[in-house]
This record gives C-alpha cells, sequence and structure tokens, in this order.
C-alpha cells in the first residue's frame, strides 16, 4: 500500500474526503503520536506500554480506516491491497472508528453552539430566527433484515417499506453537524427520537428549533420554554396566508441545508449500500465520526447567496 503521506492531494482527498492538512488535524485530535502508537487493537491484549513497531504506521491505518468509510471498500480487499490478514484488518478499522468516535463525544459541547454564538454574520436565511439554534431532521438507513421476527418488526419502516436504522440530525446556522443521535430502530417515530436521543438536554429556555412537519412536538417543546419553527399547517382550510406562505418559503430555504448535512453523510459509501449486521455494533460511532469528518469539509451555505429567502419576512410582522 502507497504510504498515505506520498499521494497526491487529489488522489488523498479522493480516498479520504480530507486534505492532508485535515487528516493531520484529525490525527492530533485522535490524542497524535503519544496515543496513537500504543492503541490496543485486540481485546484480549493488554495495551502496550511501548509504540508498535511495523511498517504500517498508525497513520497508515487511520488512512485505512477512512478509505474503508470513505470509499466502501470491503474488508477482504483492503486486507489484501494493505498486506495484512483480514482478522487483523478488521480490528484496526474497527479500532479507529471508536478512537474517532470518542474524540467527536469529547468535541459535542464545541460543536453545539448556543444561538447567541450564532448570531454573528449569521447566513441570511437564517436571519429573521434570532433565536435559533439547530435545524433537525432524520433520516434512515437500509440495514440487513434480521432472521428474528420480533427484531425485523421493530426495524421495519413504513415509510421506507423496508429495515432500517434511524438518526436524528442537528445543523447549526453555519452549517455545521452540531448534533448527531445514537441510531435508533426504524420503526421509531421523529417525536419519539427527539425524545429519546437526548436532544432536549442540549436546549436552553428562548431557544429556538427549526424542522419539518414530521416534528409535531409543540408541546413537548413549549415545556422546555423552546420555540419550533416549522411550516405551518392548512388544518382544514383551503389555502395559506400570505404571510403563512411566506413563513413556509422562508423555513423552506433553511431546512434545505440540513438535507445538504444528510446527503454529505451518504457521501461515505460505506451507509450507501444495505448496512450489515455485523456493523451495527459501532453504527452509532460511524454516525459520530461522519459528523467530525464532515466538519472539516468546505461549507455549503454561502452567506447571503440564498434565491429562495425573501427579504420581506419578518417573524414578528403581521398581515
Amino acid at each position: 500500500m502507497k504510504n498515505c503521506k506520498h499521494m497526491k492531494p487529489k488522489d488523498f482527498k479522493f480516498f479520504t474526503g480530507l486534505t492532508q492538512e485535515q487528516f493531520e488535524i484529525v490525527y492530533e485530535l485522535c490524542g497524535g503520536e503519544e496515543v496513537c502508537s500504543t492503541l490496543k487493537y485486540r481485546y484480549s491484549r493488554k495495551s502496550p506500554k511501548k509504540a508498535i513497531v511495523s511498517n504500517f504506521t498508525p497513520r497508515d491505518r487511520l488512512f485505512m480506516t477512512l478509505i474503508r468509510l470513505r470509499r466502501g471498500i470491503p474488508l477482504r480487499d483492503l486486507s489484501f491491497v494493505c498486506g495484512m490478514s483480514l482478522g487483523f484488518a478488521s480490528e484496526c478499522v474497527y479500532t479507529w472508528i471508536r478512537l474517532m468516535s470518542l474524540t467527536a463525544q469529547k468535541l459535542e459541547a464545541a460543536m453545539c453552539l448556543s444561538a447567541a454564538d450564532q448570531t454573528e454574520n449569521k447566513p441570511k436565511c437564517f436571519k429573521p430566527f434570532p433565536n435559533l439554534k439547530m435545524i433537525i431532521d432524520s433520516t434512515e438507513f437500509k440495514v440487513e433484515t434480521p432472521s428474528n421476527f420480533e427484531q425485523q418488526a421493530n426495524l421495519f419502516s413504513f415509510y421506507k417499506k423496508t429495515t432500517t436504522a434511524k438518526v436524528l440530525i442537528g445543523i447549526s446556522c453555519y452549517g455545521g453537524i452540531s448534533f448527531i443521535s445514537e441510531a435508533f430502530e426504524g420503526s421509531i417515530s421523529d417525536k419519539q427520537i427527539v425524545l429519546k436521543s437526548g436532544l432536549m438536554d442540549l436546549l436552553s429556555p428562548n431557544d429556538a428549533i427549526m424542522a419539518d412537519r414530521g416534528f409535531d412536538m409543540e408541546a413537548e417543546f413549549a415545556a422546555a420554554e423552546v420555540d419550533l419553527i416549522m411550516p405551518p399547517f392548512l388544518a382544514g382550510r383551503d389555502c395559506f396566508t400570505a404571510r403563512e406562505l411566506l413563513l413556509a418559503k422562508t423555513i423552506s430555504s433553511g431546512r434545505i441545508h440540513v438535507e445538504r448535512a444528510i446527503r454529505r453523510i451518504r457521501e461515505f459509501r460505506i451507509v450507501g449500500r444495505i448496512i450489515p449486521s455485523t456493523l451495527m455494533p459501532i453504527f452509532g460511532d460511524m454516525m459520530r465520526t461522519f459528523a467530525l469528518l464532515i466538519n472539516f469539509q468546505n461549507p455549503y451555505i454561502q452567506g447571503d447567496k440564498d434565491e429562495d429567502y425573501d427579504d420581506n419576512f419578518d417573524m414578528n410582522s403581521s398581515f
């Protein structure tokens, strides 16, 4: 396997989703040489007290893990290319995913910005919502159908018509992923995933959350003194008011960005196909790892260039 330090920048970005500079930052966030050279790769063994001497360096093992995640290359192929056993390749990938997940958990407080911290240079599409802390949405990933009928029923999603794992995602007004939940069974509702994910614990009185109509939780958010911003309902009427139409359009121009964040998660090809049961124990770790890596990518919210935003909309106005 070619040493990752000697790859062309374009090739490096293709295989990992990161630049070489970003790769080094991730490596240092994971503990740098001091931690990464003494990682424990097998449960049956003690963590080595001295650095492991090998031609396959810790950076190479991180690089191999990123290839597995980004390109979705099967472990058997990867182990052959890297010149190691299938078992050890699996242990390396598992260990590094766990390490990056733990690193992301340590950074959760820094990733989850308060509404006050998002007032400066706020993108145009979110300016009508001064207390907006997070834009949320859920997404589902197809998983291998288990043989157990009870598990099948729990994982079955009536929306996707197949067995899935469901994740709740929140982004800040700047587009960075500020919250990502554990994986839940596909049958869970949007309301239940919010309540069980721990998201409510991150909200403060007077915060605002933007969501789509599936998150019909005004009572729950009101009890926490949090405003829920979502598109209006017709509620038996023939048409929306002028203000409701403007509100729906403004929310739509903001919510599209959480859909872009979800699209970036799906660019990791390891979750682009049916996820095998062998990956389910670390699926939540993979999601946290994706959030960490995506936050190193270039922002997709282009300042004041939002075409669908309406300058005339004011949350406090009435018609």
